[in-house]
């Protein structure tokens, strides 16, 4: 789903991403939807963003070595980022007067006109091709 969404956040020309978890323990998290509204805002890649704000550690395992990225480095430095592009931050305390009741509803999104490349999945004619060089094998 998460994918699904940011593929289409990445074709819109305006979106707004909300939530209600705050993500500032595990910054790692974060750098999916931050990339989605502003591209190369944290790093030119998630590795990148994992070396510079999430303390990222090559960690041995049972299955081999494996890099830890669930820690936080330069986090006031990432706070500040984050408020100035991207993230309004409102505490519950702040909005708790104009907030309704609470309301859960689903909403459908048509993605009919979305590629299934967007969407996670490989597009209708790279498919339609693999199928071809196939059957000519």
């Amino acid at each position: 789903q998460t994918s699904a969404v940011l593929g289409l956040v990445r074709h819109c020309a305006r979106a707004v991403l909300c939530t209600g978890t705050p993500s500032l323990t595990k910054p790692f998290d974060l750098f999916n939807q931050v990339d989605a509204l502003r591209p190369g805002l944290l790093g030119a890649s998630k590795r990148a963003f994992a070396e510079t704000y999430c303390d990222l550690k090559l960690v041995s395992t049972t299955s081999g070595p494996s890099y830890d990225r669930s820690g936080g480095s330069r986090l006031q430095e990432l706070h500040a980022l984050l408020t100035k592009e991207v993230m309004i931050r409102r505490l519950k305390s702040q909005v708790l007067c104009d907030l309704p009741p609470k309301r859960r509803q689903v909403v459908p999104v048509d993605a009919g006109n979305v590629s299934r490349k967007t969407r996670g999945g490989e597009s209708s004619e790279s498919s339609e091709s693999s199928e071809s060089s196939e059957s000519s094998e």
